[in-house]
């Protein structure tokens, strides 16, 4: 084989090699919305098959790939249409303990305003909700509704927390978090996370809710579909 053909042929190869490692390369990566691309690519371990959410996944913005769960300024609009904004004071509804919190609020025919607000975890492995709208005014404290922080490919875990209704009595609850794909590229997006979300209540026989979402850098929850 000549030098040219071999030449012809490893080219290819190790640029087919470099997209593989550092899928961000592959597009136009927005630097000044997500930050360096090389941060996003250095938080997923291809070998151990694991990744750093930071919680600028969740909440769009630039990060420097530091792996801490800081509380960066948020005020957008996802794909679905929710509004969010923070971080916000507001306390824990059992612990009375001052809390930082992010809102999230929307539209929808079937349930009409919703107002929910969300918080870091104390172990800093995941956000959840503290309030929301609905229920009769629901207070929670330590759920997991996003995940944060380290996770592995195909690795499940589950969230026991307290809820209370109302002026009703709290009630344990158990969400199950399962991630389906930890790293992957999205609508020419690089380093999008699926994970489904599975909520229980104590009490009562069949899951009350079980959901797949999607986020990508840069934009968000961009989908969730209702699995039961």
């Amino acid at each position: 084989m000549t030098a040219a053909a071999t030449s012809s042929r490893v080219i290819p190869l190790l640029l087919a090699l470099l997209l593989a490692v550092s899928p961000a390369l592959a597009a136009d990566w927005p630097r000044d919305k997500l930050g360096a691309a090389s941060a996003w690519d250095d938080a997923y371990d291809a070998r151990a098959q694991s990744r750093f959410i930071p919680i600028q996944l969740i909440l769009p913005g630039p990060w420097d790939g530091a792996r801490s769960i800081d509380l960066p300024a948020a005020s957008f609009t996802d794909p679905d249409g929710d509004r969010w904004k923070g971080p916000l004071d507001d306390r824990d509804a059992f612990t009375e303990q001052a809390i930082r919190v992010y809102e999230r609020s929307r539209y929808t025919k079937a349930e009409g305003h919703i107002d929910q607000r969300f918080a870091v975890r104390a172990e800093l492995d995941g956000l959840g909700r503290l309030s929301d709208s609905r229920f009769g005014g629901l207070k929670c404290s330590g759920e997991i509704k996003f995940p944060l922080g380290e996770w592995r490919q195909g690795e499940v875990r589950k969230n026991s927390f307290l809820c209370r209704a109302g002026r009703g009595q709290p009630k344990g609850r158990t969400n199950t978090i399962t991630i389906e794909k930890i790293d992957f590229v999205c609508r020419g997006v690089a380093h999008c996370l699926q994970f489904t979300w599975l909520h229980e209540i104590e009490g009562q026989a069949e899951p009350s809710d079980y959901r797949r979402y999607v986020f990508a850098p840069g934009l968000g929850e961009i989908a969730h579909d209702r699995l039961r």
